[in-house]
């Protein structure tokens, strides 16, 4: 046996149909109960003068209709606040089901989204295998490409004015993304982020940001860039009215990483030392009884020798009360003497050959 589900809001509006239409009839019996209520006060004030049992059944008339209208009154009070409670579920009803269709909405888009997603991911790796391989093609010593420094985006580790080759294939990649998938660039004026390419600027291939209507392949960008730009450099070697190193540049090689920086612990000093703050040689003195940041290797050995206490210690916050007490009536501070300095040397490495170039 087939089992159907019922819609809550066609019941609802059944429900609030059915009360109306109940509204409605008492209405109009109450219109007739009303006429016949105003006849039968009119009879018993004529039959007031009248046979005592003339007035008598006009009373018992008047009382009875009276009474049926007082009573369809109450009815129709009852189903008004039904109707009232009746709209208040249609809404309801109707509210629960728009957010049903939009939460299955919503989810059928998430559900939608996960194949073209992944889809994507696996053309974006492809696309790396292509990227390393144009790379590798054009070489670390690729030079015949040039653009201004200062054309260059922000953060990039590339200086000088010959483009490296990763720069070369960045721009072939942004280029061809462009072409292919305008509406993957943010375009116009101000900040925000967007994708650079190479676009042409009065015939010379130049660095910029992408505007409406410019729109290079992958294919155009190595052509403009390195394909024809190469093949003329060979033409010249090859005849002699170019050098043979014509082309090419040092290769570029990406500068080493930045050591992490030294943590530093705030300390306040027992007595005076010394210690190598830079890769210049500098070395950074701390006087007695002042707070400073020291670098985490000079802390532990001052902390070990006895020349500081670490800032949040019970011993630097007895010292520090003691210092304010003194400090009340002796505002000046004293300064030490350059001979006085424990001197710690270079602690931090700061001079190693690596860190120092």
């Amino acid at each position: 046996m087939a089992i159907f589900k019922t819609n809550p809001v066609t019941d609802a509006e059944a429900a609030l149909a059915g009360i109306e239409r109940n509204i409605n009839k008492t209405r109009d019996r109450l219109v007739a109960a009303e006429d016949a209520l105003q006849k039968s006060q009119d009879a018993k004030r004529e039959a007031m003068a009248g046979e005592e049992a003339t007035f008598e059944k006009a009373v018992v008339i008047a009382v009875k209709a009276e009474r049926e209208a007082g009573d369809l009154r109450s009815v129709l009070d009852d189903l008004e606040a039904a109707k009232a409670a009746a709209e208040s579920k249609l809404a309801i009803a109707r509210e629960t089901e728009e957010r049903e269709k939009q939460a299955i909405r919503l989810e059928q888009t998430a559900a939608n989204v996960t194949a073209p997603a992944q889809a994507i991911d696996r053309l974006a790796k492809q696309l790396a295998i292509e990227f390393e391989k144009l790379q590798a093609a054009i070489g670390l010593d690729f030079g015949a490409f040039y653009f201004r420094d200062y054309e260059r985006p922000a953060g990039r580790l590339e200086k000088g004015t010959p483009a490296s080759a990763r720069e070369v294939v960045s721009a072939v990649l942004a280029n061809a993304i462009q072409n292919a998938i305008p509406d993957a660039f943010d375009r116009g004026q101000g900040e925000g982020n967007r994708l650079f390419a190479v676009g042409d600027v009065a015939g010379v291939p130049t660095l910029m940001r992408v505007e409406p209507g410019e729109t290079y392949s992958g294919a155009e960008t190595a052509k403009a860039m390195v394909t024809e730009r190469l093949r003329k450099v060979a033409v010249a070697v090859r005849s002699g009215e170019a050098p043979i190193t014509a082309g090419t540049q040092a290769p570029w090689v990406p500068e080493p990483p930045r050591p992490a920086p030294i943590p530093e612990v705030e300390m306040i000093a027992i007595k005076p030392f010394k210690f190598v703050s830079s890769n210049w040689g500098v070395k950074e003195m701390i006087h007695t009884h002042f707070k400073a940041l020291i670098p985490e290797p000079v802390a532990i050995l001052a902390e070990a020798q006895g020349l500081a206490h670490r800032i949040g210690s019970a011993e630097a916050d007895a010292l520090l009360e003691e210092l304010a007490q003194y400090r009340r009536h002796n505002p000046a501070y004293l300064f030490d003497e350059p001979g006085d300095f424990v001197d710690f040397g270079d602690p931090c490495g700061f001079m190693n050959e690596e860190l120092a170039a």
